[in-house]
C-alpha cells in the first residue's frame, strides 16, 4: 500500500482526478441537459431578484421537492461563467474531487474498525477514496452536467455523515459533551441535501450502517430509540404511499412495466451494477442502456432467481459475520440502502449508472479491505496491486472522458455500444441531422433516417423517433411518405397518452411555429385530429395540445377564429389553469375583444398574487406586456 500525509493525499487526489477527467471537460451538453439547463429560461434571468431566484429554484419538474438548490447552482454557473458547457463540467469536477476528499475524511474515522492493522487504516482510507474518485462508473455524475443534482446531494450527505461520525465518536469518548454544533451540522446538511435531490433522504440509512458496524449504539442512551422512531416513521410513510391511496399508480401507467416487474428486474440490475463496480467494462458503461428484458416472474427469465439467491446469500453472510467482519455488513448494507430509493418500487426508469455514485462506496471498501487483509504478509504485492488498480481505473475513466469530448463522439459511442437503446439511436440521429443542416451532405440525412428507423424499432411505446422522422422530411422540404404519416396517425389514435405522448405532437407543432420546419398545416391537422381521437387522452394532455394548436393557428396559419376556438376549448377543459387563461386573454386582445381580455387578465392576476413563486419569467413578461397594452387602450 502507500502512506502519505493528508495534504499530500489531497493534492494527489486532485491531480489524478483532474488528469483523468480533463479530456471530457471540452465536451458539450447532452440529453437531459437541454430541457433542464440549456432550454430553461428561468436560469437566465435578465435581472437577479428574489422573484427570478425563486422562479429559477422551482423551474425543475424533477422530484416532489423540485430540487431548488441544484437549479440555483446552475443559475449561478450561468451568471458567473455563461452558458458554455465547460464551466458547468469544471464545477461538477470540483464537486466530485471534494466528495473524494470527504470520503477520505469519513473513512479515516471508520477504517480502524474494519482493519486489524491500525497503522495502515489511514492509507487504506486514502486508497478507497482514490478508487472511488477515479472509478469510471462515476463519470456520468461529473460530465453529464445535469447529474450535478446527484453529486451535490452526495456532498451534503457526506458532510452530514462526517458531522454524525464526529458527534458519535465524541459522545463515546466524552459522554457529557452535548456536541450541539455537530448535530446542528447534521440537520443543516441534511436539509441542503434534500433541497438538491431526494436521495439525501437516505442519510438516516447510511448513518444506521455506520452505527451498526462501527459505533454499535454506544455512548448515548437516546440513539437506539431515535433510530427505532425513525424506522416507525419511515415504514408508516412507505405504507401510506404504497397503500390504498395508490400514490404511484398514475406514474406506473406511464411505464412499460408493473411494480412487481420493476422489483424483480432491479434484482438483476443491482448485480449488473456490482459487476461493473468490481470488474468495470467500458463497453457496458453507457449513459442510456438498451431495453432490458423485464423479469415478469421469479423464473422469467431464470437468471432472476439467481439474482434473488445471490442477494439472499450476500445479506445472510453479512449478518452472520457482522460481529467478526463488520466490513462485510458495511459493504453490502451501504450498497443496498443506497439503492433503496431509485432501485426498488418508485416507478423511475430502470437503469442509470449514476445511481451508484454514493452506494458504490460500500463494495469499494469491502473489496479493498478484503484484498488488504489477504495480502497482509505480502507488502510488495499489495503495493503492486494498488498501483495497478489505480492505473487501470484512471485509464478507463480517461478513455470514457475522451468519448465525452464532443457530442458526435458521445452519440456515436452510445449508439454503437448500445444498439438496442431507442434513445441512444435517436440522439445519434439528432447529431447527424444537426451536421446535415450545416454541411448539407446527403449521406448525413440518410444516416439520420436509418438511425430513426432503428429507434422506432427498439423504442417500445416511444413516439419521438416517429415524430422526428416526419420532421426530418419537413425540415428538408421533402414530402412525408404517406406510410410514415399513417403510422404516426395510428400511433396517436391507439397508444397510451401517459407515455409523454403529447410531447410528440407538440414537437411537430413547435418545429413549424419556430420556422425550423416549413409550414405544413395538412400534416399538423391530421396528426392532432388523430390525437384527439384517442379514447385514453386525458383532459390535461388535451388542453396542452389545444394551447399549442392555438399558437399554430395564430403564428403559422393566421387563423384567429380557429385559434380562439382552440384556446377557449383548453380553458373549458382546465378552467383553473391560469396559463391557458393568459393565452386566452392574449388571443382576445388580438381580436380587439378588450373587455373580455381585461376580465381574463384580472383572473390571471389574482392567481399570480396567490402563487407568484410558481411563475416563469417568460410568462410574467407576457402578462406585463398584455397588461400594459390594455392600459393604453383604457
Amino acid at each position: 500500500m502507500f502512506t502519505a500525509s493528508p495534504r499530500r493525499f489531497f493534492f494527489a487526489l486532485c491531480l489524478l482526478g483532474t488528469a483523468a477527467y480533463l479530456p471530457g471537460l471540452d465536451g458539450g451538453f447532452a440529453f437531459d441537459d437541454y430541457p433542464n439547463i440549456v432550454e430553461n429560461p428561468a436560469l437566465r434571468p435578465d435581472v437577479v431578484s428574489f422573484n427570478t431566484l425563486a422562479s429559477a429554484a422551482l423551474s425543475s419538474d424533477s422530484g416532489p421537492l423540485r430540487r431548488p438548490l441544484a437549479s440555483l447552482s446552475f443559475l449561478a454557473n450561468y451568471h458567473f461563467f455563461g452558458i458554455g458547457p465547460k464551466s458547468f463540467k469544471v464545477v461538477n469536477l470540483l464537486i466530485h474531487l471534494c466528495n473524494g476528499w470527504l470520503i477520505y475524511l469519513l473513512l479515516t474515522r471508520l477504517m480502524p474498525k474494519f482493519l486489524s492493522d491500525l497503522a495502515q487504516a489511514s492509507a487504506l482510507a486514502g486508497f478507497c477514496a482514490l478508487i472511488w474518485t477515479l472509478h469510471p462508473v462515476n463519470l456520468t455524475a461529473v460530465l453529464f452536467v445535469v447529474q450535478r443534482m446527484t453529486s451535490l446531494a452526495a456532498m451534503f450527505t457526506l458532510l452530514a455523515l462526517l458531522c454524525y461520525s464526529a458527534a458519535r465518536q465524541s459522545a463515546i469518548s466524552q459522554p457529557f459533551d452535548s456536541n450541539l454544533g455537530l448535530w446542528t451540522g447534521v440537520g443543516i446538511f441534511a436539509v441542503l441535501g434534500l433541497a438538491t435531490k431526494e436521495n439525501a433522504v437516505l442519510l438516516p440509512l447510511y448513518a444506521l450502517m455506520i452505527e451498526v458496524t462501527v459505533f454499535k449504539f454506544r455512548g448515548s442512551t437516546w440513539i437506539k430509540p431515535a433510530y427505532v422512531s425513525a424506522l416507525v416513521v419511515g415504514v408508516s410513510c412507505v405504507v401510506y404511499l404504497l397503500g390504498p391511496y395508490g400514490y404511484f399508480d398514475a406514474t406506473y401507467s406511464a411505464r412499460p412495466f408493473t411494480a412487481s416487474e420493476r422489483l424483480l428486474t432491479e434484482l438483476r440490475i443491482l448485480v449488473f451494477y456490482l459487476g461493473q463496480i468490481i470488474f468495470p467494462n467500458p463497453v457496458n458503461m453507457v449513459l442510456l442502456h438498451g431495453n432490458w428484458t423485464l423479469s415478469t416472474g421469479l423464473f422469467q427469465p431464470a437468471v432472476t432467481a439467481g439474482a434473488a439467491a445471490f442477494w439472499s446469500v450476500a445479506i445472510g453472510t453479512a449478518l452472520a459475520t457482522a460481529s467478526r467482519f463488520p466490513v462485510v455488513l458495511f459493504g453490502v448494507g451501504w450498497y443496498l440502502v443506497g439503492h433503496v430509493l431509485e432501485s426498488t418500487y418508485i416507478p423511475l426508469e430502470l437503469i442509470y449508472e449514476h445511481r451508484n455514485y454514493l452506494p458504490m462506496l460500500g463494495p469499494v471498501c469491502l473489496v479493498c479491505v478484503g484484498v488488504a487483509c489477504a495480502t497482509e504478509a505480502m507488502p510488495s504485492h499489495r503495493t503492486l496491486l494498488a498501483g495497478s488498480a489505480i492505473t487501470i481505473l484512471a485509464v478507463m475513466t480517461t478513455y470514457r472522458a475522451w468519448q465525452w469530448s464532443d457530442s458526435f463522439t458521445l452519440a456515436f459511442t452510445e449508439a454503437r455500444h448500445n444498439p438496442e437503446s431507442a434513445r441512444a439511436r435517436m440522439e445519434y440521429a439528432r447529431v447527424n441531422f444537426r451536421r446535415f443542416m450545416v454541411e448539407k451532405r446527403p449521406e448525413l440525412l440518410v444516416t439520420t433516417r436509418e438511425e430513426l428507423h432503428a429507434a422506432i424499432k427498439y423504442g417500445d411505446q416511444d413516439f419521438h423517433p416517429l415524430v422526428s422522422l416526419v420532421n426530418s422530411y419537413l425540415i428538408a422540404n421533402a414530402p412525408v411518405p404517406e406510410r410514415i404519416l399513417l403510422s404516426l396517425q395510428q400511433e396517436m389514435r391507439t397508444a397510451n397518452p401517459a407515455l409523454s405522448w403529447q410531447d410528440g405532437v407538440i414537437t411537430l407543432i413547435r418545429c413549424q411555429i419556430l420556422r425550423t420546419c416549413p409550414a405544413n398545416p395538412t400534416t399538423v391537422l391530421r396528426v392532432t385530429a388523430a390525437a384527439f381521437d384517442n379514447p385514453r387522452l386525458q383532459p390535461a394532455e388535451k388542453a396542452e395540445i389545444l394551447e399549442w394548436l392555438a399558437l399554430y393557428y395564430t403564428n403559422v396559419m393566421g387563423d384567429a377564429v380557429a385559434a380562439a376556438r382552440a384556446i377557449h376549448d383548453a380553458v373549458e377543459i382546465q378552467p383553473n389553469d391560469w396559463n391557458y387563461r393568459l393565452r386566452w386573454a392574449e388571443i382576445l386582445a388580438t381580436q380587439q375583444a378588450w373587455r373580455e381580455a381585461r376580465r381574463e387578465v384580472r383572473r390571471v392576476t389574482l392567481a399570480l398574487t396567490k402563487f407568484d413563486y410558481y411563475l416563469k419569467p417568460t410568462q410574467v413578461a407576457r402578462l406585463e406586456t398584455l397588461r400594459a397594452k390594455l392600459a393604453l387602450l383604457e
